[in-house]
């Protein structure tokens, strides 16, 4: 006897989230094709290239350039884009870390993780990293750097009397909310900061050489922003002034 006839079987392959082209979808009528091209311009971004103009953004996606421009205009409002004026260029606006934010916050594996990271981090003596897929690339949502767990000379480092200074700054913030004078605790914490900043912003320039002064360069931007804090909510030389005054006034009681 023959076999009765068998209903013909489909296989449709599953991509993986973040895996499928926009342009595969064109006929399904369900796909918001703008706001796909839309994430396109946002994924073009990233850390080595922050600043992007229309026309390489145009380049990175393959979209054409009017496109873009009215792409760039619309997130650029929405406030997912920020436009520098004298470059010409984009960078990612405050909206994109508003978005990822609540993700991050909510992700029940990273408190699952930590107790093991650290440990890893101890043992090994190494920065441990927690990362998810997206798309063909790894994103880091947590880390537990050397510096919380590392010893050094057979004691941990929160043990010398320099990072317990460090850290002893930290109680400016709870002496103030108990109603106590912190003006000396408030000056030392944003001198040591505007000063540490900006010796690290002039190293970062002097690494790059040349190119650290090209405004394109992050190193660049870095230091010229960082130079303000020695300005903004007192200059450095008043912050100065207000420590040494309390503390002669204190060597006086």
């Amino acid at each position: 006897m023959g076999q009765p006839p068998q209903k013909e079987r489909f296989l449709h392959a599953i991509p993986l989230p973040g895996l499928v082209d926009p342009h595969d979808l064109s006929a399904d009528r369900q796909f918001a094709m703008n706001l796909a091209r839309g994430m396109e311009v946002l994924r073009a971004f990233t850390a080595t290239t922050p600043l992007l103009g229309n026309r390489e953004i145009s380049d990175r996606t393959g979209l054409p350039k009017p496109t873009v421009s009215r792409l760039t205009y619309t997130l650029t409002l929405l406030g997912y884009l920020s436009r520098d004026a004298r470059l010409q260029k984009y960078r990612l606006g405050p909206g994109v870390l508003s978005l990822g934010h609540p993700l991050l916050a909510s992700m029940q594996v990273r408190q699952l993780a930590k107790p093991f990271m650290e440990s890893l981090a101890r043992t090994t003596g190494c920065t441990v990293n927690l990362g998810v897929r997206d798309r063909d690339q790894l994103v880091y949502i947590d880390s537990v750097r050397r510096g919380r767990t590392r010893r050094q000379f057979g004691q941990a480092i929160g043990e010398f009397q320099l990072v317990q200074q460090l850290i002893a700054d930290s109680n400016t913030a709870r002496k103030r909310d108990a109603g106590q004078d912190v003006i000396m605790e408030a000056s030392m914490c944003k001198l040591f900061a505007s000063e540490m900043c900006g010796r690290v912003a002039d190293r970062a320039v002097q690494l790059f050489g040349g190119s650290g002064y090209i405004a394109d360069n992050v190193a660049e931007r870095f230091y010229r922003d960082v130079r303000l804090f020695r300005l903004y909510e007192g200059t450095s030389q008043i912050h100065v002034t207000n420590i040494a005054k309390r503390s002669m006034a204190a060597l006086a009681e």
